[in-house]
């Protein structure tokens, strides 16, 4: 009886570590290292294109309205667990600060700046095939500035698209943000969507660890443990 209960012990274990989400898993562990070498600091950059004719802004329509401009990142990405509760490798987050600066053209040029703080949460859907279509869902925080409209104030937003992984090290994110802001100035609320298309590029830096120095041990000296011999 007691070699039927090891065994059946033996054959829990061993059936659990062939699991993909196990943490003794040989994919779980595989995943794990390819995910350490796809974190690190990243820095970024991409411009803004439009993507509808049509605008808002506290309560007024823009129509035939045409957007771009730029924005620089920089942050730091992990796809080992450390930003997200999801399996590493596959699913990764990031978190950054990115300032924008938008230009609306119509009937009247509106210019809108943005300091932000994104969380990105990155989904390498196919990365044990490695194949480098994936999936981005981010939000945002931060102050945005309206020309001509306010100062800045308080901002809010969203974006979900596209991410391109072609190495661990390049990346490519098409983006569409649903919202950029949603201010208070006075008793007024001044919501601002720009509905803008974002071609964003990062490029990681892997960040050097210490490499551990192997200790050599001084050879045992047993001479200080002889008896010396009484001259005659």
């Amino acid at each position: 009886m007691r070699r039927v209960f090891v065994a059946l012990v033996f054959c829990h274990y061993f059936l659990f570590a062939q699991t993909l989400s196990s943490a003794i898993s040989p994919a779980f562990i595989q995943d794990k290292i390819e995910g350490k070498n796809k974190s690190g600091i990243i820095v970024g950059l991409g411009l803004g294109l439009p993507s509808f004719s049509t605008q808002y802004l506290s309560g007024h329509t823009f129509n035939y309205v045409t957007s771009y401009g730029y924005h620089l990142l920089v942050g730091y990405q992990d796809f080992t667990r450390l930003l997200s509760p999801f399996p590493p490798n596959i699913f990764g987050a990031r978190i950054s600060f990115e300032f924008d600066d938008t230009f609306h053209l119509g009937e009247k040029t509106i210019n809108s700046s943005n300091l932000l703080i994104n969380y990105d949460l990155l989904i390498d859907a196919f990365a044990r095939k490695k194949n480098p279509i994936g999936f981005i869902i981010g939000v945002n925080l931060g102050l945005t500035q309206i020309k001509s409209y306010q100062s800045f104030s308080f901002s809010i937003g969203a974006k979900f698209g596209l991410s391109l992984a072609f190495t661990t090290d390049h990346r490519l994110d098409i983006t569409y943000k649903i919202a950029s802001s949603g201010p208070l100035q006075g008793d007024s609320l001044y919501f601002y969507s720009p509905y803008t298309i974002d071609l964003t590029y990062t490029y990681r830096f892997s960040i050097p660890f210490k490499k551990q120095e192997t200790v050599k041990e001084k050879p045992f000296d047993n001479t200080k443990y002889l008896l010396k011999a009484n001259p005659q």
